[in-house]
């Protein structure tokens, strides 16, 4: 019962999380290999639980970095074709580990000083 409520006040979030979430891997020089979105509703629980803790803006956040990861780390080979689907982002809290930085960085996060 809890999460069908939360679902119903976080919907109009969850359409901007869910319009930001690549549908499938193709990008720039890499042809499409596998649809990544998938499981609306289970996707919708599951942000539903995120909203609990973390804020949409925070939600949102890991999700963009985490896409520029994708793409900054595919040089000989698509990486986005390993992105997990809306949901496993969500249930894994994938949106945790990817922030944005200041300092320029180069291939797997390593920093320059």
């Amino acid at each position: 019962l809890f999460l069908e409520e939360s679902n119903t006040n976080y919907s109009e979030e969850f359409e901007e999380f869910w319009a930001a979430y690549p549908t499938n891997d193709e990008w720039g020089r890499f042809h499409f290999t596998r649809k990544i979105k998938a499981n609306r509703d289970e996707a919708e629980m599951e942000y539903a639980k995120a909203r609990v803790t973390k804020s949409k803006e925070e939600i949102l956040e890991g999700l963009t970095c985490y896409i520029d990861f994708l793409m900054r780390t595919s040089t000989i080979h698509n990486e986005m074709k390993y992105m997990k689907g809306p949901t496993n982002f969500l249930r894994d809290k994938v949106y945790l580990d990817y922030k944005p930085t200041t300092k320029k960085s180069i291939s797997y996060g390593t920093d320059l000083a």
